[in-house]
C-alpha cells in the first residue's frame, strides 16, 4: 500500500507549487528530472528539493518571498552551483537567480561603475567591459560560468586577491529583497546618514539599528576573534569585522553600507536582484614567473619575502596537480612552462605601466630566490598558465558517482609565516590516516588547498569525513587561521564557527540573522544552526 504520509507530503508540495504558479512570474518546477538538476551544487552534498523557482525579474521575486514569508517555506537562493560547501543544496525551493535575469543595467566607464542583474555570469560581464580596457576584479576559477549573485553570496575571490581584494571590495551597492518581500537598497551611509536613518522607525531603520547594536555590544570579541582583523583570509561567518571598521566605529574610516554585511551571507539574508560594481582598468604590461622548487615545503617559506615584492597574484602547485595536467586531455601542452619534475612551483605574477619596469622586479626577485629553476612568461602566453591553474579543481573532480579528490579541508587559511608549519601537520595528518593528497592554491593569501585523493574503490564513512575535517580545524584554529577562508561555511564549515570566531560573535551573528531573517525562511540550516554535517553526504570513491 502507498504511505500515506508521503502521499500527504506530495500533495502539499503540489498546492505549494501551484500557489507559486499563480503568483511568481517565471518557471515554477516541481517534476522529478528538473528537481534532480538541482538537488547538488558543486559539494559532496545531495538533497531533492521541493520545487525550483526561476523568477523573471526583481517583482517575481518580491511575490515569491511574500508567499514564503507567509506560508513560512524555505527558500534556498542559487546561481551556478559551484558552491563547495552545500550552500545552494537544500529540501527546501530553490531559487535560481541566473535563469533570467543577466541584464546590463547601467555603465558608466568614467566614473568605473557598472548596475548589473545577479545572473551574469563573470566572463559575459568582462568581455562586455574589455573595449573600455575596464574588468570586474575577483577572478575565481569557476570564472566562466559563476555568476555575480553567486560571488556576492560567497564574497568570491580568486587569483588575483592578494592585490585586488575579495568581492566586497567591489561591490559598492545592491538592491535587496528582505524576507517579508520588503526592496531595500543597500549602500553607503556617511555618520550623519546613519543616524536619520536609524531614528526611522519603519523596516529599514529597525534592521539598520538591530545590526549596530549587536557589533557595539561585542565590538571586542569580534576585534579579537575574527582571523581578518588579524590579517588573515576569511570568509567564516557574517562579516561583522567588516563593519566594524569602518564609520560608525572608526570617525576616518568607509562609511557603514549593508552590502559588505551581504557580500559573504550566502544567501542567509536577503536575496540580490541587483549589484553596482566598481571597476579596475586592465594592467597595461603582466608577467608571469614560475618559480621551481625541490618541493611544496620550500616553497612556501619563500612566500612571506615574495609578497614584500608587491605581486599581483602568488598561487602554488604541486607535484601531483602537474602531473595530473599532463595526462588531462584537456591541458596537455598547457605546461610548456615547466623544467623537469619539480617538486612545486610557485607561480608569480607581477603587473605594472611597463614591461620594463616588470623585469626589474623579475631580476629581484630571482636575486632573492635562487630558485633550482624559473621560466618567465610574456602576455601571450599567461592567460594559459592561469587556464592550467584554474583547472586544478576541475582535474581532481569525477563525474557523478563519486570524487577523485575529496573537498572539505581545502579551505583554511593561516599566517603566511605559518604556512610550512601548518601544511607539515597536515601532511602528517593525512600521512597517518593512509590519504595521499594534492596540494595547490592561493598561497598568498595564507591559504594552500590540499585535497586528500579518494582511493580507487574506498568507501568513505561520514564519520571519518568528519574526523577529518575536524582534526584540520583545530590545526587551523591553533595557527590562529580560519577554517573557510575563501569557498564558505555553508552547511559543511559552520559546525567551526564558534571555535574560529569565538562565542560571543557567534551570538551577535545570531541577532543579526533575527533581524533580516525573523521566520527564518532564507537558506535554513547554512551557516547557522546546520543540519549534521555528515547528513546528505555523497561519500562513494570511484571504482
Amino acid at each position: 500500500m502507498p504511505d500515506p504520509h508521503i502521499e500527504s507530503e506530495a500533495l502539499a508540495d503540489q498546492r505549494v507549487i501551484d500557489l507559486l504558479r499563480s503568483h511568481v512570474a517565471g518557471d515554477v518546477l516541481g517534476d522529478a528530472g528538473s528537481r534532480g538538476e538541482y538537488a547538488r551544487d558543486a559539494s559532496p552534498y545531495r538533497q531533492m528539493p521541493m520545487a525550483v523557482v526561476r523568477p523573471r525579474h526583481r517583482d517575481a521575486v518580491v511575490a515569491l518571498l511574500q508567499i514564503a514569508s507567509e506560508h513560512r517555506l524555505p527558500l534556498i537562493p542559487r546561481a551556478a552551483g559551484t558552491s563547495l560547501a552545500g550552500q545552494c543544496v537544500g529540501s527546501g525551493i530553490v531559487v535560481d537567480m541566473g535563469a533570467y535575469q543577466q541584464r546590463i543595467i547601467e555603465f558608466d566607464p568614467v566614473s568605473r561603475r557598472i548596475k548589473v542583474e545577479p545572473g551574469i555570469v563573470r566572463d559575459a560581464l568582462n568581455r562586455h567591459l574589455a573595449s573600455h580596457r575596464l574588468q570586474f576584479a575577483p577572478d575565481p576559477s569557476t570564472t566562466d560560468r559563476c555568476q555575480v549573485g553567486g560571488m556576492i553570496g560567497n564574497n568570491a575571490w580568486g587569483l588575483h586577491a592578494v592585490s585586488s581584494g575579495t568581492t566586497r571590495e567591489h561591490v559598492q551597492a545592491l538592491e535587496l529583497v528582505l524576507a517579508d518581500g520588503t526592496i531595500m537598497n543597500a549602500a553607503a551611509v556617511d555618520a550623519a546618514g546613519l543616524g536619520v536613518v536609524r531614528s526611522r522607525d519603519d523596516r529599514e531603520g529597525r534592521l539598520y539599528d538591530a545590526v549596530i547594536e549587536p557589533i557595539d555590544r561585542h565590538a571586542a570579541a569580534i576585534r579579537s576573534g575574527y582571523p581578518s582583523m588579524r590579517g588573515i583570509a576569511s570568509n567564516s561567518g557574517y562579516a561583522l569585522d567588516a563593519l566594524l571598521r569602518g564609520q560608525p566605529w572608526h570617525v576616518q574610516g568607509a562609511c557603514f553600507n549593508l552590502a559588505r554585511l551581504i557580500c559573504g551571507s550566502e544567501g542567509t539574508l536577503a536575496i540580490v536582484t541587483a549589484a553596482t560594481l566598481g571597476l579596475v582598468e586592465i594592467p597595461v604590461a603582466v608577467r608571469v614567473c614560475c618559480l621551481h622548487f625541490a618541493g611544496v615545503t620550500h616553497a612556501l617559506h619563500t612566500v612571506p619575502a615574495i609578497l614584500e615584492t608587491g605581486p599581483a597574484a602568488l598561487e602554488l602547485l604541486d607535484r601531483a596537480i602537474l602531473r595530473a595536467a599532463e595526462t588531462h586531455a584537456d591541458h596537455r601542452g598547457s605546461s610548456f612552462w615547466l623544467r623537469g619534475d619539480p617538486g612545486a612551483v610557485l607561480l608569480v605574477e607581477y603587473a605594472g605601466a611597463s614591461p620594463d619596469e616588470l623585469e626589474v622586479r623579475i631580476r629581484h626577485l630571482l636575486r632573492m630566490h635562487a630558485p633550482r629553476t624559473a621560466t618567465v612568461v610574456g602576455a601571450g602566453d599567461i592567460e594559459r598558465v592561469w587556464a592550467l591553474r584554474r583547472a586544478a579543481l576541475k582535474m581532481l573532480m569525477q563525474a557523478e558517482g563519486g570524487l577523485r579528490a575529496f573537498t572539505g579541508i581545502e579551505d583554511a587559511a593561516v599566517p603566511v609565516d605559518e604556512l610550512a608549519d601548518y601544511y607539515s601537520e597536515v601532511q602528517a595528518l593525512l600521512a597517518a590516516r593512509g590519504l595521499a593528497h594534492y596540494a595547490y592554491g592561493p598561497v598568498g593569501m595564507g591559504s594552500l588547498h590540499v585535497r586528500p585523493e579518494a582511493g580507487k574503490g574506498r568507501e568513505y564513512a561520514p564519520a571519518e569525513f568528519e574526523s577529518l575535517l575536524d582534526s584540520v580545524a583545530a590545526i587551523a584554529v591553533r595557527h590562529g587561521g580560519s577554517f573557510s577562508c575563501k569557498h564558505g561555511d555553508g552547511r559543511m564549515r559552520g559546525k567551526y564557527l564558534e571555535a574560529v570566531l569565538g562565542s560571543e560573535s557567534l551570538a551577535a551573528m545570531r541577532q543579526v540573522k533575527t533581524a533580516f531573517d525573523p521566520t527564518g525562511i532564507l537558506n535554513p540550516g547554512k551557516i547557522l544552526d546546520c543540519p549534521p554535517l555528515t547528513g546528505d553526504l555523497l561519500l562513494q570513491a570511484p571504482r
